[in-house]
């Protein structure tokens, strides 16, 4: 089994992943080398302040996830725990995002009404609140050129496993099979926080949605790569790979 470096709990997954790294999409306008917007994209820069401002008062995973992210692969491989396998899984990812046929349509769109807000139930007195994009269809066609490309790309595929709770053989290797699961899956998310079950959730909603600086869209250019030294600590992006066009090697940390 993998090991967490000794900083946290045991890592008690295959030897190719680790909870210590994940592929998400990160709102333009994100700084990737802090924790505040740019400013270059004022529309952007008012809904991260927004949507960090609602995490900092409901979201308890804030401090390790720092940046608003719709997650694609976690777990995922990490250059420490994964030593073996990182280098090719890497380069099956940018050759995976390189021969992706992008139309220059790839975006992410939030209402401003109900419809731009979702929650997922855990309990009678849990639940994740989140944004919701309207438009997944090419995201499932992201997620399936992905996980269809290697087979070891193939096994990062928790999030359409609904977080790996579905058995591993519910998605076989087939294409149409693969895409039928993603399709029904496959969750899309920007989380807000947690509340206390399905009425505080849809409570949240109903005031969220009153002050949500919406309906906006942002364009989809790249994947980032996070990455964090033990369990506790927090994730960073340590690079970009850009979808649909050549991308270079090298890494952005």
């Amino acid at each position: 089994m993998s090991r967490s470096g000794g900083r946290g709990p045991p890592n008690t997954l295959p030897d190719h992943k680790s909870h210590k790294s994940a592929v998400v999409l990160v709102p333009k306008g994100w700084g990737y080398s802090a924790s505040t917007s740019d400013g270059s994209h004022p529309e952007i820069s008012k809904l991260l302040d927004w949507i960090q401002d609602v995490r900092s008062s409901h979201d308890r995973h804030i401090r390790r996830w720092p940046m608003p992210h719709i997650t694609l692969l976690y777990p995922f491989a990490h250059p420490r725990d994964n030593a073996l396998v990182y280098e090719q899984v890497i380069r099956d990812l940018r050759e995976a995002c390189r021969t992706y046929p992008a139309s220059g349509e790839e975006r992410i769109s939030i209402s401003s009404g109900k419809d731009g807000f979702g929650y997922f139930l855990h309990s009678k007195k849990s639940s994740t609140v989140y944004l919701k994009p309207q438009q997944k269809s090419w995201l499932v066609d992201l997620m399936q050129h992905i996980l269809s490309f290697s087979a070891l790309l193939s096994d990062y595929d928790e999030q359409i496993r609904e977080g790996g709770r579905l058995p591993k053989d519910s998605v076989g290797d087939d294409e149409d099979v693969l895409r039928q699961i993603i399709e029904r899956h496959f969750s899309p998310h920007l989380s807000l926080g947690q509340w206390q079950g399905r009425a505080a959730a849809e409570s949240a909603i109903h005031g969220l949605m009153a002050t949500f600086p919406g309906p906006i869209q942002w364009d989809v250019r790249e994947l980032c790569i996070l990455q964090r030294d033990g369990f506790k600590d927090p994730f960073r992006v340590v690079d970009t790979i850009s979808i649909g066009a050549a991308d270079s090697d090298a890494g952005s940390d």
